[in-house]
């Protein structure tokens, strides 16, 4: 399979990952603005340089718009990817949002961030590589079988 094969389906499973990636790390900030405001004051919720309703707007924005592209042109999606962006949200917002909050424990949050960062990232993105190159290899060997 050539690499140029490859770069299509790593562009689009990359801009739905990016904006999951946007849900889970804007959802922690909305729910540590008091702490961020004494251990990260820059950051733009913590100085009042966005306010939380339009953070709010661009966590479930982010949320929305990484789960549609994941179903949105199939022939570049895979259940591979969506399970990776489900997976992604739910441990994200298992993490941070009341009344799980998993972050509070040591154990359950360094389980949260290797499991979506260590295994469901790598797996669903080997696993979306491969089940979309297999799929455009067996249409395109059946194709030319086709055409013989």
């Amino acid at each position: 399979i050539p690499f140029a094969s490859l770069v299509p389906l790593v562009l689009y499973a990359l801009v739905p990952s990016l904006m999951m990636n946007v849900y889970i790390v804007g959802l922690n900030q909305l729910f540590d603005v008091e702490i961020d405001r004494v251990n990260k004051p820059k950051l733009p919720l913590a100085s009042g340089e966005l306010s939380l309703p339009a953070g709010a707007a661009i966590v479930l924005g982010s949320l929305a718009a990484g789960l549609a592209l994941g179903w949105a042109v199939p022939p570049l999606c895979s259940p591979a990817l969506q399970a990776t962006l489900i997976g992604s949200a739910l441990l994200g917002t298992v993490y941070s949002l009341p009344p799980f909050r998993l972050k509070r424990f040591p154990l359950l949050a360094s389980f949260c961030i290797m499991s979506v960062r260590g295994a469901l990232i790598n797996w669903g993105f080997f696993m979306h590589a491969s089940l979309t190159v297999f799929k455009s290899a067996l249409t395109a060997t059946a194709g030319g079988m086709a055409a013989q």
